[in-house]
């Protein structure tokens, strides 16, 4: 199956189940709030705002919330990660998403062993893309944490969104490694990942997905492409998940997807125990409340 735009995504997850649980850390600030109301009005989530009592009750007054959220007072980013972290080993929190607080604290704290709530895989940023001219909603990884991962944490890249996508109801996964080239080049380290991961997935490392790399983006995007230059491809013209050779190609093609193309967007991040959103004070609400209805559909039960 697919899906072929956001909102089927998001129709489905809404049939599936109760409102997740959501922690949001530090929703100290409009932007904060304001997402996590977004959630909780579209039956995603039961937001649970930590942060100062004292600046959170105000901004739920001015924007006439009637709905009123539990808040757990902090009165400083160490008490309110702390409060995360005991609440989530109190309560079986669904996901939990960055408020008014520098991204490298919060994974910190999450990387932390002792915390319970990091697995033995990478971490890793996995989006959704509705591109105008696409059949389906496509998944990209990474365009945001790994500046330039090492064939290991490639591994885990592949592996969490792979999974990811599997328990949404895609399977195989139809993935396309990326590279500038179809064909290896022992000076270019990222078809030599490619070539490996592929062979990989040939040994059965990767059940559930079909990995092909190295494989430039127009036979990914066309079959026409593959035909002419004569590459035997399984996914061309129909890819589900690309995965980027490094940070730098990878927020270079989500801005290009976004900016001159169109595309709408949303994601979070793989890997811990629970999925997290990150998304940007500046995004608009609509990337604000897919991004939580990605995380939600992480506990989605498919059927």
């Amino acid at each position: 199956m697919y899906y072929k735009n956001f909102q089927e995504f998001n129709q489905k997850i809404l049939r599936h189940g109760k409102a997740i649980k959501m922690a949001v850390v530090c929703a100290d600030d409009v932007h904060s709030v304001d997402g996590a109301m977004l959630g909780a009005a579209s039956g995603l989530i039961e937001p649970i705002l930590i942060g100062n009592r004292n600046k959170i009750e105000p901004i739920l007054e001015q924007h006439g919330y009637e709905q009123r959220p539990q808040i757990i007072h902090a009165e400083s980013k160490e008490d309110a990660l702390e409060a995360f972290v005991k609440l989530n080993q109190e309560c079986t929190l669904g996901a939990v998403m960055k408020g008014l607080i520098e991204t490298p604290l919060l994974m910190k704290t999450i990387l932390k062993k002792e915390n319970g709530l990091r697995t033995e895989r990478y971490m890793s940023h996995f989006a959704l893309f509705e591109i105008p001219g696409y059949h389906k909603l496509m998944g990209i990884t990474d365009i945001a944490l790994a500046i330039q991962p090492s064939f290991e944490e490639k591994i885990s890249i592949i592996k969490n969104a792979v999974d990811y996508m599997n328990q949404i109801g895609i399977s195989p996964v139809k993935t396309a490694v990326l590279t500038a080239f179809e064909k290896v080049n022992p000076k270019m380290q990222d078809t030599v990942d490619a070539e490996k991961l592929t062979e990989m997935y040939r040994q059965g490392e990767f059940p559930n997905a079909i990995i092909e790399g190295p494989i430039s983006y127009d036979i990914m995007w066309s079959d026409e492409a593959a035909r002419v230059k004569q590459t035997d491809s399984k996914i061309a013209g129909d890819t589900d998940l690309l995965v980027m050779p490094n940070l730098t190609s990878g927020n270079f093609l989500a801005k290009a997807l976004g900016l001159t193309m169109g595309a709408k967007s949303a994601g979070i991040v793989l890997g811990a125990k629970i999925p997290i959103v990150m998304v940007s004070r500046s995004s608009d609400e609509e990337v604000k409340l897919q991004s939580i209805a990605m995380a939600c559909a992480a506990a989605m039960k498919e059927g």
